[in-house]
């Protein structure tokens, strides 16, 4: 499944899933203009913590006419180490509520990997 969210990337809010053909194309139909970000997970989700996720994206900027050759393109993942600093708070936070990601700033702004109308 490619999961299709509208605005800001951020998924589960105002998203959708549609199928992916055998051969790796696929159509999403009735989306009204507006920016969408496209990402196919593969593997199983979410993945062991000792392996990195393989995670496909695009952006796509829906204007007034359809858009065609999307291509949803591999996004390198990387592992980084580092430290997290909490201020202090009356709550103790454990390891496991702590989940920490980022996004290449390069990418982001200029809209790669993707295709916009």
């Amino acid at each position: 499944m490619l999961g299709v969210a509208h605005g800001d990337n951020l998924f589960g809010v105002d998203s959708s899933a549609v199928s992916i053909r055998p051969d790796g194309t696929f159509v999403v139909m009735g989306l009204p203009p507006g920016t969408y970000f496209l990402q196919f997970r593969e593997g199983v989700w979410p993945p062991p913590k000792t392996v990195l996720p393989k995670v496909s994206g695009a952006k796509v900027i829906i204007a007034d006419a359809d858009v065609t050759h999307v291509r949803v393109a591999p996004i390198e993942m990387v592992t980084v180490t580092g430290r997290l600093l909490l201020v202090a708070s009356q709550r103790t936070l454990q390891l496991s509520e702590i989940k920490v990601a980022g996004v290449s700033l390069s990418d982001h702004k200029s809209g790669r990997p993707g295709a916009s109308a």
